[in-house]
Parts: structure tokens; sequence; C-alpha cells
């Protein structure tokens, strides 16, 4: 269960606290490089990293442990382990958002789909880093002996998939937007 003496604790840890600070340290030399090279504004590729920090954060340190910790086949992920199970594939693919902390696995990664995609211009793209990312995410997960499961897995990929969308709507009303200014008969706008 999700509550708020739960994510109190998971913030205090002295390993997300130290995470936090060395997102903040990184994230305005990174998000300068990613600017320059992806030709986007500083604010956005500076919240991307902000963004993928505070998800590497709050998934990456150990927390309680799921069996025990090198069960049979420790080198398979949990979450690829679940790929067997068809009754366990159908109720997660099923119960979309079901719980508070599927949501909050939704919500975890939806910022970095709408940074990204606004980062790279792409939804394809964006996509296919928030599903690696959490691949990478709940490999690591299993590896430290934390709860990985596939249903994170998925609803991670949505909430990316989901912020993506967001972007390219935004960009899309932003379009129109400055495309209407433009064509509206009278309208005066300053040149450079």
């Amino acid at each position: 269960m999700l509550d708020t003496a739960t994510i109190w604790r998971m913030l205090l840890q002295p390993a997300v606290l130290v995470m936090l600070i060395a997102t903040a340290v990184l994230a305005l030399p990174v998000g300068r490089w990613l600017a320059q090279r992806y030709r986007c504004p500083r604010s956005v590729a500076v919240g991307f990293v902000v963004a993928c920090g505070v998800v590497v954060s709050l998934t990456a340190v150990t927390g309680p442990m799921v069996g025990h910790p090198f069960p049979e086949r420790w080198w398979i992920p949990y979450y690829l382990r679940q790929l067997t199970d068809d009754g366990f594939l159908y109720a997660e693919l099923t119960s979309l958002c079901g719980n508070a902390e599927e949501l909050a696995n939704v919500l975890l990664f939806l910022p970095v789909g709408f940074l990204g995609c606004l980062l790279w211009r792409s939804a394809l793209r964006t996509v296919a880093f928030a599903a690696c990312f959490t691949v990478a995410v709940e490999t690591w997960q299993s590896i430290i002996g934390r709860a990985s499961s596939l249903g994170d897995l998925l609803h991670n990929a949505i909430g990316g998939t989901v912020g993506a969308l967001l972007a390219l709507g935004v960009r899309s009303l932003m379009r129109r937007r400055r495309g209407g200014e433009r064509h509206q008969p009278g309208s005066v706008r300053a040149t450079r």
C-alpha cells in the first residue's frame, strides 16, 4: 500500500537523498549539453534530466525484498519470469491503474515522456526511450532484490506514452496558435 508515511520513509533514505542531490548538481550541465545537442530550450533539457534523475532516485534504491534474494533462475529478472504465467498476464493487462501504486508508476514516467518528446521532437523515440528506461529500472530492481513486476513495466511505459502524447498535443496547439496569428487580417506581428 502506498501511503504518506511510506512515501516519506522512501524519500528520506540516505541513498535517495544522495541521488536527488546528484541529480540537482548534474541537471544544469547535462541539460545544457542536451539543449545544444538537440537544439531545444534549455529548460526542457534540464527538466528532462531532473525527471529521469527523480525516477532513478525513487526506483533504484533497495526496498522490501521479494522472496529469497537469489531464487532459482536468479539471473532472469522476475518480471520476465512473469511472462510464463498466462493468468497473471491477463490480470495485469485488464487491471490498468487499479490501485495507487500503479497510478504512481504511470505518473512517475509522465514527465519523462512529456519532456522527452519536447526534447527529441519525436514521440516514437520518446516512447522507445521510456520503454528501455523502464526495462533498465526493473532489471536493476531485480538485481538489488527489490520488487519488480511486469505490471510496473507496463504502467511506466504507459506513463511515458501518455506524456509523449500530451507533448504532441501541446506542440500542435502551439503551432495552431502561432499559425492562426499569422493568418488573421489586420494583426500586427513584430519581426526580427
